[in-house]
């Protein structure tokens, strides 16, 4: 298909894990601008749009490989799994809406604290 050493479908699995993975790996350096700030010490709007980035990146690369696992899956149907390839990615993505979730009640509720302070 690609070539002589993508033409197995356990290839074809590997080279995706392998892309997967990296894109998990650019996803937490994205985050963290490599390593340099903690996620706690960002802006908190900063925090969410960057969250909100990678669920965006997250949604469009699974609606792109299950379009393509679609026309391909004659060929690789047993090999082209959804969890074992988008597997980090998804664990990623959902670590990430706790993450969002926990910020947005956080706030909601020191605000009601406050609101309850200054009565």
């Amino acid at each position: 298909m690609c070539s002589e050493f993508y033409s197995k479908p356990e290839e074809i699995s590997s080279l995706l894990v392998s892309i997967n993975n990296q894109i998990v790996i650019s996803c937490k350096n994205y985050l963290t601008n490599n390593h340099t700030i903690d996620i706690r010490l960002l802006d908190r709007k900063e925090l969410l749009k960057r969250i909100e980035n990678i669920n965006n990146l997250y949604k469009t690369y699974r609606e792109i490989f299950l379009k393509i696992k679609q026309k391909i899956e004659n060929h690789y149907h047993d090999h082209l799994s959804e969890c074992y390839l988008l597997g980090k990615f998804h664990f990623l993505n959902q670590r990430l809406n706790k993450v969002e979730l926990f910020i947005q009640n956080y706030i909601s509720f020191f605000f009601i604290l406050y609101i309850s302070f200054v009565k």
